[in-house]
């Protein structure tokens, strides 16, 4: 019976040590994850600056064509 009552102390005991392994995996993934979505919006907001960018150089540079085939023509 003590022996037998042993074996199921070390047995919760590794579920134990396994069980907090994990949650520090768990936090460890969820920190990630909350890191990773801030790198995206960071990102997301760079990428629409980006765009907003090329538009306003690309209708700049369409401007100056227009000028430039009416001075030469």
């Amino acid at each position: 019976m003590n022996t037998e009552m042993e074996s199921y102390k070390r047995s919760i005991v590794k579920e134990q040590e396994l069980n907090e392994k994990l949650t520090l995996v768990l936090n460890r993934t969820k920190y990630e994850i909350q890191n990773l979505e801030k790198l995206l919006q960071i990102n997301s907001e760079k990428s629409d600056t980006c765009k907003q960018e090329i538009s306003t150089y690309t209708k700049a540079l369409e401007e100056t064509q227009l000028m430039l085939n009416r001075v030469n023509n």
